[in-house]
C-alpha cells in the first residue's frame, strides 16, 4: 500500500512541476491600490488555489462548529425526554394515575357500569 501512495505522490509532484514550467510567463498582478509586476504566473495559481483552500476550511471549520452545537442541544433534549421517559416508566399505576385522568373518560368509565 506505501508503494501506492508515493506513487501517487511521485505522480502529483511531476504534474505540479510540469504546470510550473509550463506557466512560467511574467504577469502584473493588481489587487486593489496594490500592483505587482513581474510575477510568475504558476505563483499567482498557486497562491490563489492555498486561498481558496483557506477560505474553504475556514467555512467547513465554521459549518462543523454549527453541528457540533446542534449535537449538543439534541444530546440534552434526549437526556431531558430519556428522564421523563425513566420517570413514567417507573410511575406506579395506583399513585398519580387517577388525578391524570380526565373528568370526561371518568364519566364514560362511570356510564359503562349503568348501561
Amino acid at each position: 500500500m506505501w508503494i501506492i501512495r508515493w506513487a501517487f505522490v511521485a505522480v502529483i509532484i511531476a504534474l505540479v512541476i510540469g504546470f510550473s514550467l509550463q506557466n512560467s510567463e511574467l504577469v502584473t498582478v493588481n489587487i486593489g491600490k496594490y500592483h505587482y509586476q513581474d510575477v510568475r504566473l504558476f505563483w499567482v495559481i498557486y497562491v490563489s488555489f492555498l486561498f481558496g483552500i483557506f477560505v474553504y476550511l475556514l467555512v467547513a471549520l465554521l459549518h462543523q462548529l454549527k453541528l457540533h452545537s446542534d449535537i449538543a442541544k439534541l444530546r440534552k433534549e434526549n437526556r431531558r425526554l430519556q428522564q421523563e421517559l425513566d420517570g413514567l416508566r417507573t410511575l406506579s399505576l395506583g399513585d398519580e394515575l387517577d388525578e391524570d385522568i380526565p373528568a370526561k373518560e371518568s364519566i364514560q368509565i362511570s356510564e359503562l357500569g349503568q348501561k
